[in-house]
This record gives C-alpha cells, sequence and structure tokens, in this order.
C-alpha cells in the first residue's frame, strides 16, 4: 500500500482532491483530517451527545475542530506518483510518497491497548494479554461498549472505588451499574469488594459486551444482573455508578434518587469542569447530600456524593 501524504491543501481543495483521487487515480482510502480522542469526547460531551445518530450541528463542529492532514492511499504505486504529480502540477501542492505494510486490521487495533495500573496494584487488562501473578485484577474485551480503563471518565470512577474500598468492604453491597457500557465498574467492584452488582443500560450491545466480560472475570452467576433500560425497576442499592453525560444525569435524577439508600453513595463521571455547578445545582433540587470526593482527570470530573 503507497500512501500519499499532501502538505497544507487547505479546506477549499480536499473536495477536489479527493473526488480526484477516486475518480481517476484509483485510490482505495482518504484519511482527510486530524483531530485527538480526547477533542472528540469533550465536543460530544458539551453537546450532550450520548448514542444513536450523531446530529449535522455536531458533525461540523468536529469537522470545524479537525486539523487538515490528508493522506491518500493507493494499491499501485504507479497510481500514488501519477495522483502525487497531478496535484503539484494542477495546485502547485507538494506530496510525498511512502510505502507501508499491509497491516491485519484484526490484530493492528489491539496495539492500542496496554494493563492500566491503577492505585498500588489493581490492573485493567486486556482479555488477550496476561494478568498478573500477584496482584488484584480485571480483564477487560473492548468492544462496543464504553469503558476500558484509558478514558478519565472511567478512571476517576475507578479510583474513587479504590478510595472506598476499605469501607465498602465492611459491609454488604447491593450496586447499581447504571449505563454499564462494557461493564468495567461493576466488575472492578465484585472483584474488589462483595455484594450485587445490577448492569443496566440502553444499549443491547453494551450489555452483550458487558456480559463477554463478565464470563472472562468468571465472576460468581449470583452476583449479578442485566438489565435493559426499558425493563429496568429501581430497588434500593448502597452503591451506584453513573459514567453517563450531563443531559442524561439530569434525566435520569428521578430514577437515581429512587434507587440510591439513605447513607448510600452515587459515583458520577462523564461531567466537564464547567458542568459541575448546573448538576450539583440540579441534584441539590432532587435529594439532600454531602459531597464527598472530587477528582479531576484532564477536563473531566468524578464526583462522590453520599445521600443524607
Amino acid at each position: 500500500m503507497f500512501k500519499v501524504h499532501v502538505f497544507n491543501p487547505g479546506h477549499p481543495l480536499l473536495e477536489k482532491l479527493c473526488a480526484m483521487a477516486f475518480s481517476n487515480f484509483h485510490c482505495h482510502a482518504v484519511m482527510e483530517n486530524q483531530l485527538e480522542e480526547i477533542d472528540v469526547d469533550t465536543i460530544l460531551a458539551e453537546d450532550s451527545y450520548c448514542g444513536g445518530d450523531v446530529p449535522e450541528h455536531v458533525l461540523q463542529k468536529l469537522d470545524d475542530a479537525a486539523t487538515p492532514n490528508p493522506a491518500y492511499y493507493f494499491a499501485d504505486q504507479s497510481d500514488a506518483a501519477q495522483f502525487s504529480n497531478w496535484a503539484k502540477e494542477t495546485f502547485h501542492l507538494k506530496s510525498t510518497i511512502v510505502e507501508e505494510p499491509i497491516k491485519d486490521w484484526n490484530q493492528e487495533w489491539k496495539k492500542h491497548y496496554a494493563p492500566i495500573l491503577l492505585g498500588r496494584n489493581f490492573w485493567i487488562v486486556p482479555a488477550w494479554e496476561k494478568p498478573p501473578l500477584n496482584d488484584q485484577y480485571i480483564m477487560i474485551n473492548p468492544g462496543q461498549g464504553f469503558g476500558t480503563g484509558s478514558h478519565p471518565t472511567t478512571n476517576g470512577c475507578l479510583e474513587a472505588l479504590l478510595h472506598y474500598q476499605t469501607l465498602l468492604k465492611s459491609q454488604q453491597n447491593t450496586t447499581l451499574d447504571f449505563g454499564c457500557g462494557s461493564g468495567i465498574l461493576g466488575i472492578a467492584f465484585l472483584k474488589l469488594i462483595n455484594g450485587t452488582v445490577d448492569f443496566c443500560d440502553i444499549d443491547q450491545n453494551a450489555l452483550d459486551n458487558c456480559y463477554d466480560n463478565i464470563k472472562i472475570n468468571n465472576l460468581d452467576t449470583t452476583s449479578y444482573t442485566l438489565i435493559t433500560r426499558q425493563d429496568f425497576r429501581p430497588r434500593s442499592y448502597s452503591v451506584i455508578f453513573a459514567n453517563i453525560l450531563l443531559n442524561i444525569l439530569i434525566e435520569e435524577s428521578d430514577i437515581i434518587r429512587s434507587a440510591l439508600k439513605t447513607d448510600g453513595l452515587l459515583i458520577l463521571s462523564g461531567i466537564l469542569d464547567g458542568q459541575i455547578d448546573e448538576l450539583l445545582d440540579h441534584y441539590h433540587a432532587v435529594f439532600p447530600f454531602k459531597e464527598e470526593l472530587r477528582l479531576m482527570r484532564e477536563k473531566w470530573v468524578t464526583l462522590v456524593l453520599r445521600r443524607l
């Protein structure tokens, strides 16, 4: 595979270059813009996007924030050379041609995941890696459910769990992982503490991914339940994880109120630092609580509230 990297074409030319690459030069693929994952997350959170089709105005914001860095991929070196020469002669654009090995993407994506250490001895380990011999760990197979441990929100929730580990181990716990995604928070709770966990998500694909992760962690089948949001009926929980975005945390606040015991812990994340006051003001009107812990990870906040 041959990659042609075109330097500084500017937005007006991108559409023309892309169209010609495919129609006249047998281009196989194009990467037009680059945007860091953390910046994508921030934009989606600011617009309270949480699943489904991305609205046009959010797509436009992502496009505006991206840096033009076009690369065009060709199977044949002569096609790559002809396209490069055409871009130079037509638009006076400089480019480079680099041969890249054809990658096995079934394996390549795994390079983006590595074991993550939290605290002194708690590891999040990708399912294909060997777990540590003497430390505590959970295994996670990344899938369509959010949560691998690397995102600041997931990381913050797990740090909060470790903070309360000793206290929670001294009591019996009923726990809700609300918007569970991959199940990483509830699975970590079952491995580190005790009790039972209800895993709840609006997305069946996320619940399927959660169930896969439950199986690879060899959890007791009597310790958990998987529930779709549609079928969820709140019972009384001593701990609730809700790592979701601001608008969902506000929309679901009555359900969370009805599910959280007095003296129970609510571990919230998915909140940007500029959204804290709005969230806390709303929850103060829903039930009395004391804020016990606030963790900052980049622009993201994790809060622990104890219901009074």
